[in-house]
């Protein structure tokens, strides 16, 4: 990440960027489990813990990039970009431990 921050000149406040996510994560982090909690427990199955999952994603990305902008005193296009970054690689990395998972098991 601080290739990245060195190509968009904010390596001045990335520090900072890096302590905010890091805090703003746990608070993510109890958002997803309480929504995790109500479809394992069915209160919010099919499509209704679907709408759920996808509400709570889009909070946390504008949450996201609420707290990158701020950190990291950069453009609306550099704080979209980085989180959209950071949501795909998420994603990646997380089907790549599913599936290795599941060849292991």
């Amino acid at each position: 990440m601080i290739p990245i921050a060195r190509l968009l000149n904010v390596t001045l406040h990335y520090f900072a960027f890096v302590v905010a996510v890091n805090w703003t994560s746990v608070l993510q982090l109890v958002l997803f489990l309480s929504v995790n909690v109500l479809i394992i427990a069915s209160a919010a199955a099919g499509e209704a813990g679907a709408f759920l999952f996808t509400l709570t994603l889009t909070i946390s990305c504008a949450y996201r990039y609420s707290v990158t902008r701020v950190a990291l005193q950069t453009t609306l296009d550099n704080a979209i970009g980085l989180v959209a970054f950071d949501v795909v690689l998420g994603l990646l990395l997380s089907g790549v431990f599913d599936r290795t998972y599941e060849i292991l098991v």
